[in-house]
């Protein structure tokens, strides 16, 4: 939701959606394949990932990707033109609260060990990639949150099927900005995820574990 009731909609079969009246009317941002959308907190300014399957070459699956960025709640929107690798499958997007230059993005490269963070400093110019560590049967990295007052502090929840089939999940924290980091939780599949206003509580909640929490500084 940004200002005004502007309502933001990433749908990966239509597109980017835009309501201008809180969902009584929709129009197309954006006609492909439109993974997440995030917004920064005053409402204005907003990033949305578009990525579509382009071809393949030598075997390597190649997807075309588009940063699009609003900073008028949605009158407009602009492409930004820091190049995304054609290889990476988007999971996530996120923006941190305390810099509006730092951007994040989460995905994966098909048969590849990790999964891949994109950080940018200079909103979305440019990009550094760094690894996310997979376990065995992981597949996918999700941000879960950008911590309010320090944006090299990212929560990351993972992804996996174990041997057995069943779906299971860690919740990994990286307070240096994706170059290293730490396993906070492991478990059966994360279901939710919350960050307290202030950034030192965080709740997790998954069908077995129920709910947790845990103060931030002891991850």
């Amino acid at each position: 939701l940004l200002a005004g009731g502007v309502v933001t909609s990433a749908q990966q079969v239509e597109g980017l959606a835009q309501s201008p009246d809180r969902g009584c009317s929709w129009s197309f941002v954006a006609k492909k394949s439109a993974i997440d959308v995030a917004r920064s907190p005053d409402g204005l300014t907003a990033i949305a990932v578009t990525n579509v399957y382009a071809s393949t070459d030598a075997g390597t699956l190649l997807y075309d990707t588009q940063m699009l960025e609003t900073t008028n709640a949605g009158k407009s929107w602009s492409p930004l033109s820091g190049a995304i690798d054609p290889r990476l499958v988007i999971d996530t997007i996120d923006l941190a609260p305390s810099d509006s230059q730092r951007m994040y993005v989460t995905g994966h490269v098909y048969q590849t060990p990790n999964g891949t963070m994109l950080v940018s400093s200079d909103g979305g110019q440019s990009w550094l990639a760094r690894a996310i560590p997979f376990t065995t049967g992981e597949t996918n990295a999700f941000i879960a949150a950008v911590d309010p007052t320090n944006a090299d502090v990212v929560y990351a929840r993972t992804l996996g099927t174990s041997s057995t089939t069943e779906q299971f999940s860690r919740l990994l924290v990286t307070k240096g900005a994706g170059q290293t980091w730490n396993e906070a939780w492991k478990g059966d599949k994360l279901l939710g995820f919350a960050l307290s206003a202030d950034g030192s509580r965080i709740y997790v909640g998954t069908a077995l574990a129920g709910l947790l929490a845990a103060n931030a500084s002891d991850l």
